[in-house]
């Protein structure tokens, strides 16, 4: 079952997570800035040398404001 997921947070923006409840990671969301992102697909297990794609996703919603900050984000995952 798919939860909406609030995350209101101390620091960084507050962002929305439409996953699953318990999931530490997001692969669908978007935060306060207006930045929205969504992994579509995947089959890269075992092709990452950094961290997994569902916490990227997450630390993009929590600090990225303006779009290159994403950006940023993904490539020094």
């Amino acid at each position: 079952m798919r939860k909406e997921i609030r995350n209101p947070v101390d620091r960084g923006h507050a962002w929305v997570n439409l996953g699953y409840a318990g999931f530490v990671g997001t692969v669908s969301a978007m935060n306060e800035k207006q930045i929205a992102i969504c992994e579509m697909g995947g089959r890269g297990e075992g092709q990452s040398d950094g961290k997994p794609m569902a916490q990227l996703l997450r630390e993009m919603m929590e600090n990225a404001g303006p779009i290159e900050r994403p950006v940023e984000i993904l490539r020094r995952g």
